[in-house]
């Protein structure tokens, strides 16, 4: 899944923000759990409020292009690279190491033992393009799996704001039926210029 997480980043990356030139700073981070087949990805991207839906609609449409533009091996090398580069930077810090260790002798996660920790640099080297595509394939991409929430941050984003910094979110679900379920709530931030910025997850 860190593999998977690497080559997503790198496309939402050179195409968000290169290609199209609709942000500056966009990610893509998975949340799982340690003892449960569930978890959870977001997007996030900043934009300009002319931009911001375009940028969401870019965001999907690299997230679903897996299957339509194939993962080149360069981009899976890359995601090595990037990754064995961080746990090499990140081997000196404990709490890297109380992440690595963590349900190591718990009976409810038993498919990982001291090969989980010692092999890790040898699963990464040895990972393909098809594993890639087995984890892409427990992510769910479709609408109805889709949530957006976009907030305006600035002086500007709600009425009655005097003049006081605000942000304002307004939450939308699900994706494919906007009209329902829509959420508004405001609420200070320290930002003092207007700049959207959108979680897809």
């Amino acid at each position: 899944m860190g593999l998977l997480a690497e080559v997503i980043n790198s496309r939402l990356f050179t195409t968000v923000r290169d290609s199209l030139g609709l942000t500056y700073d966009v990610s893509f981070e998975l949340n799982l759990f340690d003892r449960l087949k569930l978890g959870w990805y977001v997007i996030s991207v900043t934009s300009t409020p002319s931009k911001v839906y375009k940028a969401v609609d870019a965001c999907k449409n690299v997230l679903r292009g897996l299957h339509s533009n194939k993962v080149a091996p360069r981009e899976l090398e890359r995601a090595k690279r990037t990754l064995l580069m961080r746990h090499e930077a990140e081997i000196k810090s404990n709490a890297y190491w109380l992440g690595l260790l963590a349900h190591l002798q718990a009976s409810s996660v038993p498919r990982k033992d001291i090969s989980c920790v010692k092999e890790l640099t040898s699963l990464y080297e040895a990972a393909s393009i098809e594993d890639i595509y087995l984890a892409y394939d427990q992510l769910k991409v479709d609408e109805d799996s889709l949530y957006s929430c976009i907030g305006i941050a600035g002086v500007n984003a709600g009425e009655g704001a005097m003049g006081e910094d605000m942000l304002q979110f307004k939450c939308l679900e699900p994706d494919k039926n906007l009209k329902t379920n829509e959420l508004d709530c405001v609420g200070k931030v320290g930002h003092g210029y207007e700049m959207p910025w959108t979680i897809c997850g």
